[in-house]
């Protein structure tokens, strides 16, 4: 994932950091549970993975609730100090390889 040998990513400990962290505070604040169907009824997942070099669950419902009004009031600050921004991808576009 990283390389390996003197051509390792130098920034692999950041990343892994990072993906830790942005899990840790999600499941700090959010209660996780299976999604619900149009009755109430709790979706069992079913288990597709796209195959390839970089495999990712198939879509999947699921419910992301605060865990208290303290946590969604943590949620809702950070929102109102970090909105979202339109990212500057579509630059990358016109990139020939």
């Amino acid at each position: 994932m990283f390389g390996f040998g003197r051509r390792i990513c130098p920034g692999r400990f950041f990343a892994q950091t990072s993906v830790w962290l942005t899990i840790a505070r999600a499941l700090a604040v959010f209660n996780i549970s299976k999604g619900l169907d149009e009755s109430g009824r709790e979706i069992e997942p079913v288990i597709d993975a796209s195959p390839g070099i970089i495999s990712r669950p198939g879509p999947y419902k699921a419910s992301f609730k605060p865990r208290s009004a303290q946590h969604e009031a943590l949620i809702r600050q950070a929102e109102t100090l970090y909105p979202w921004e339109q990212s500057d991808s579509h630059e990358l576009a016109d990139i020939e390889v």
